[in-house]
């Protein structure tokens, strides 16, 4: 399994158009909740790091949880026994879910909703190959998009154990694994291949000081 799990080597190369456009798309994911004021986040699976450096630029702090010590979190752990002392008001796992077998990211979900306290925001990838992509800016209309896309036969990226919406792991059985840890849907959109899903408890708090 550990083969499988992304090595560190990647976070040293110049990364490509799209996924810079990913970390934009998940920063417009968390900007609503985030607005409120400094938050106390944690982020599951370090990647470059873009996510937690920025968000502490904004005053928010983060700490960093990854089974790669490599990487430099804050934290080593494995997410599917991570338990910590503190709680947070939310969690982030942008494009990491999908290096981990499906059975254990549902484990890790379930802990999840111990320690978070108000939202998770994911993002993980379809199972699918774009044929068309199109966006329109109009004047007072705001900007249009459509996509056309079709079922990809078989994974792509060997580093992936899964996909949304392949076989065995429709988007229904993520929303599951995250209804069953006490979180309800948000927001949901696509972008290209990518799902981003932002999850809220009942119980969602306004403010949340930092010390």
């Amino acid at each position: 399994m550990a083969e499988r799990y992304v090595s560190s080597e990647w976070t040293r190369q110049l990364e490509s158009r799209m996924h810079w456009e990913f970390y934009w798309n998940q920063q417009a994911l968390m900007a609503e909740y985030l607005k409120t004021g400094p938050r106390n986040l944690v982020e599951i699976g370090v990647g470059s790091g873009f996510a937690a450096n920025y968000l502490r630029s904004k005053g928010h702090r983060v700490t960093t949880v990854d089974l790669d010590a490599a990487k430099f979190p804050d934290i080593v752990a494995d997410i599917s026994t991570f338990q910590p002392e503190e709680s947070y008001d939310a969690v982030l796992a942008f494009e990491i879910l999908e290096h981990i077998p499906f059975d254990v990211v549902v484990r890790a979900v379930g802990r999840m909703g111990t320690y978070v306290r108000d939202a998770a925001f994911i993002s993980v990838p379809r199972q699918q190959i774009s044929l068309m992509s199109v966006k329109l800016k109009l004047p007072v209309v705001r900007e249009l998009s459509w996509r056309i896309a079709i079922p990809r036969r078989k994974l792509k990226i060997r580093s992936h154990f899964w996909e949304a919406g392949m076989a065995g792991v429709p988007v229904e059985k993520i929303e599951c694994a995250f209804q069953s840890a006490g979180f309800k849907a948000a927001n949901r959109f696509d972008y290209l291949n990518q799902m981003f899903m932002h999850w809220h408890k009942d119980d969602i708090s306004q403010t949340q000081i930092i010390e």
